[in-house]
């Protein structure tokens, strides 16, 4: 016969959850129901599956007597919880009159105790989840205590000189009844007050928490989008500034962000932002994203023959990478935190000058590369990544001023 750990495929997975949650619980080490349902929500199980998991990792761990019946009872379902505590009062309140007739107390100690665990077991009826179970722990209390009292009457009364006072059998009935009614209107009476004093059940409390956040993740998620950057810089472009006068150079980059932002939004795309000389792009698919990319370097023989006015060349590295992004409005401007555009720019850092580096997230989203790509494969941060080269390279002759 398989153990439970066996016969589910994710029982490590829960045995270890139910570990992490006795190292955090304070008090000894022992799970609630609170933290069963928490390990449920985590695992994505049945609970019960978790209470079965609880009791069998229970037993094969050594712990006190106390903490064993302790993590048994809190292992229980709810209802029966519920229930066990009830008979447990019960019994508590059938025999404390009878120990009073036994030892003769004229102190009231044993019709205190009788009467404390009758207002216990009220209490208990009220922190039932519905009314049916507030009921049935009211009867079952009330059974136990009418059979919890007179099974030992019966039995002392054998005793010579003992003649303590029974009851009707058909009192049971009564019992029942009573202890049916005053569970129910105990229950009943603090899920009114519950609802006039804003008192939540912390269960219910949770379950709106868990909506709530569901709505939350749901409104995200309809923000995000599966986005392409590219990440476009000039090689030596501070040199190529500081070598020429200002006016050129201003009118030279100028025209070369007017060239970047032509060729993005030829191919489908739009320019994310800017920052000096470079410039991240952003397209919706990978495919148009790496033609642009493609066309930026092959078309800067055309910009620097007739729009560079600087003595040196325009060399571009360009990265290219895809992933989601929270796009707030669907407005990928206002992504400025995304790691998409991080990895984009540091496989722009490691592209040669003249060529561009795609991740191959970005590739696996092309479904025909039109384009041959070298032997070279590059890590960024865990990230693969592929190098385009032109296959050839055109001189270019800077038209003078």
């Amino acid at each position: 016969m398989l153990r439970p750990e066996e016969s589910t495929p994710d029982g490590r997975a829960i045995q270890e959850m139910l570990a992490m949650a006795s190292r955090l619980r304070s008090a000894g080490g022992t799970l609630d129901d609170a933290s069963i349902m928490a390990v449920a929500e985590m695992a994505g199980v049945d609970p019960e599956l978790i209470r079965m998991h609880a009791q069998l990792a229970l037993h094969s761990q050594k712990a006190s007597l106390f903490d064993r019946m302790k993590s048994s009872f809190l292992a229980f379902d709810p209802k029966i919880r519920n229930y066990v505590a009830g008979a447990w009062l019960g019994l508590a309140a059938g025999v404390m009159p009878v120990m009073a007739y036994a030892f003769r107390d004229g102190s009231g100690l044993f019709g205190g105790l009788a009467s404390l665990a009758s207002v216990i077991a009220l209490w208990n009826c009220t922190q039932a989840k519905e009314a049916r179970t507030a009921i049935t722990s009211g009867t079952i209390s009330a059974i136990v205590g009418f059979l919890s009292y007179t099974f030992p009457v019966f039995l002392i009364n054998f005793l010579p000189g003992m003649d303590v006072p029974g009851l009707y059998g058909a009192a049971i009935l009564a019992f029942a009844a009573g202890g049916a009614t005053f569970g129910g209107l105990a229950w009943a009476i603090r899920s009114s007050l519950s609802k006039k004093m804003g008192w939540k059940d912390p269960a219910q409390e949770r379950q709106e928490l868990l909506h709530r956040l569901l709505a939350i993740q749901e409104e995200l998620r309809s923000v995000e989008q599966y986005v392409t950057f590219l990440s476009i810089d000039v090689v030596g472009s501070t040199r190529m500034k500081k070598e020429s006068d200002a006016l050129s150079a201003e009118f030279t980059f100028t025209e070369y962000h007017r060239y970047i932002e032509n060729i993005t939004r030829r191919f489908g795309g739009r320019v994310h932002s800017t920052a000096g000389d470079g410039v991240t792009a952003a397209f919706d698919l990978p495919g148009p994203a790496f033609q642009a990319a493609r066309a930026m370097q092959s078309g800067l023989f055309e910009f620097n023959a007739f729009r560079n006015k600087l003595e040196q060349e325009f060399v571009l590295r360009i990265g290219v990478h895809s992933g989601k992004v929270m796009a707030p409005g669907h407005d990928v401007k206002q992504v400025n935190f995304a790691s998409v555009i991080d990895i984009a720019a540091h496989l722009q850092k490691l592209a040669d000058p003249g060529t561009v580096v795609i991740s191959e997230e970005a590739l696996n989203g092309i479904s025909a590369l039109d384009a041959p790509l070298t032997d070279e494969r590059l890590d960024c941060d865990g990230v693969a990544a592929r190098m385009w080269r032109q296959r050839v390279q055109v001189e270019t002759q800077i038209v003078p001023n």
